[in-house]
């Protein structure tokens, strides 16, 4: 049989057993992993007598290691998100400056946009309000009296008007200034439904005829990348007068409206 008796034999952590053959002392295993001992002398095999505390010291062990490991885990991914977070940084430091940069060198040309347009907004300059006259004189010459009058505006979208109590011909003139070449007139009767559209030019007209009494509006329209002051007045006109009046060429040299 065996036995569970143990024996010291020295000043060392080491016990001694006795074999359950042979009653020889022989050392127990130090290493945690061991679960049995053989005798030196008869080569009898035993279970260590401490089984159940090395099972239970192998698993605080795990434990332990697995918590190490662990951390190192969490240490490593830390150091991971710092260094990402440093790179983030650098980055958004980087385009922090590109953008001041960029902003530096593209505000003089906003500003010098709106220094070059700001006379035009405040309404000096030439509008076309030269031209729209001279061929409203033309058609007065032909029997076409003034139904809307002439207005100059800044525009850089659509200008639209009302013609109240619109009867027979009515003739839309527009004339724009040096930045707005290319202008189309549209009509639309009281429903609403377009009746009447130029050809894009810098100094358009469009004749409009009906029958019945009613209110039109007209729109004068700038080009895509057409804006500054314009100019546009409505006639009515005996049928006769249908010819159009020729436009005068448009100025190149802007000067101040009067």
């Amino acid at each position: 049989m065996f036995t569970d008796t143990y024996l010291p034999v020295n000043s060392e952590c080491m016990s001694m057993i006795r074999c359950a053959e042979c009653h020889a002392n022989i050392p127990v295993p130090a290493e945690l992993e061991a679960r049995t001992m053989k005798c030196q002398y008869c080569g009898a095999t035993q279970p260590v007598p401490d089984l159940l505390a090395r099972e239970h010291a192998l698993l605080q062990r795990k434990i332990l290691e697995q918590e190490e490991r662990e951390r190192t885990t969490r240490a490593l991914i830390d150091q991971q998100d710092r260094r990402e977070a440093a790179v983030e940084r650098k980055k958004s430091i980087r385009w922090g400056r590109i953008t001041a940069i960029f902003t530096m060198l593209l505000a003089p040309t906003i500003i010098a946009i709106t220094v070059y347009d700001l006379p035009a907004r405040l309404g000096f300059g030439d509008a076309g309000a030269d031209r729209v006259s001279i061929v409203a004189e033309q058609l007065k010459g032909r029997g076409c009296t003034v139904l809307s009058g002439s207005k100059s505006e800044y525009a850089t979208g659509a200008v639209t008007k009302l013609l109240p109590g619109a009867k027979g011909c009515v003739r839309v003139l527009a004339a724009g200034g040096p930045n707005q070449h290319s202008l189309t007139i549209r009509i639309f009767n009281g429903d609403g439904k377009e009746v009447g559209k130029s050809a894009s030019s810098a100094d358009p007209q469009l004749e409009y005829c009906t029958t019945t009494e009613g209110t039109l509006r007209y729109e004068v329209v700038p080009g895509m990348l057409d804006k500054g002051r314009l100019t546009h007045m409505a006639l009515a006109c005996p049928a006769a007068a249908a010819a159009p009046a020729e436009a005068p060429p448009a100025t190149t040299n802007p000067k101040k409206h009067k």
